[in-house]
Order: C-alpha cells, then structure tokens, then sequence
C-alpha cells in the first residue's frame, strides 16, 4: 500500500508540474484579458504581442468607459494609451511598434469626464525577459 500511495503522489506531483509549466507560459503570451477591480469588472484589455497593440473593452452599461495604459516596466513610461465611450460592447484597438527587448506592463480602470476620473485600476505584467 505504501508503495502505491508514492507512486500515485510521484503520478499527482508529475501532473501537477506539467499544469503549473503549461499556466505560466500561456501567462507569457499575452493575449489575456485583465480587469478592472470592481466588483462586476465593467472593464478590460490585453496586450496582444504579435501585432503590437492593445484591446480595450467596456463590458458594463455603468456610466463608466474603459481605458487601458501600457508602460516600459523599468521605469513607468507610457508607450499607448486608448479609451472606450461609456457603452456595454464598446471596443477599440490602439497599436504601436514596440521592440521585443522592453518589458511591459498594463493597465486598465474605469474611466468617467474624458479620462479625468479613474476608478478600479489594475496593473499586470504583459511582457517580461
């Protein structure tokens, strides 16, 4: 019994390192939506690496837009930015050549008055070396 318990953790750990190795390089290919923090998101983006650009969505009828920042991760600088109208289903796509060396992070929140309020932000990381 106690040999089939070991073998069946080694099987279960074995297992278990292939699905944290498949999860951490899909994170690394950057078509991930991320989500602003309130608690029903109303919006989202994500960096998309081939293309070089980001997606933004507004998902809630709240009032509120979405617009999403995305900055060299070594020292903040906004390389984009793009915004929707307040409007469930809103999209729009903003695009930029940026090389492959810079590593990137995103940002998305809620926006109201042109991009003068923000709300619920989150910062993720989108590229890295």
């Amino acid at each position: 019994m106690g040999m089939k318990v070991r073998a069946t953790l080694a099987g279960l750990m074995a297992l278990i390192g292939a699905v944290t190795f498949s999860s951490s390089a899909s994170a690394a290919t950057s078509n991930l939506w991320y989500y602003t923090t309130d608690s029903n998101p109303g919006g989202k983006a994500r960096w998309i690496d081939s293309g070089d650009y980001i997606e933004i969505c507004d998902v809630e009828a709240d009032g509120w837009g979405a617009i999403a920042f995305l900055s060299r991760n070594s020292d903040g600088l906004e390389l984009m930015s793009g915004f929707t109208q307040a409007g469930n289903g809103t999209c729009t796509t903003v695009s930029k050549n940026i090389s492959e060396t810079v590593e990137l992070e995103l940002m998305v929140c809620l926006h109201k008055n042109a991009g003068t309020t923000y709300n619920s932000c989150s910062i993720q990381f989108v590229r890295w070396n």
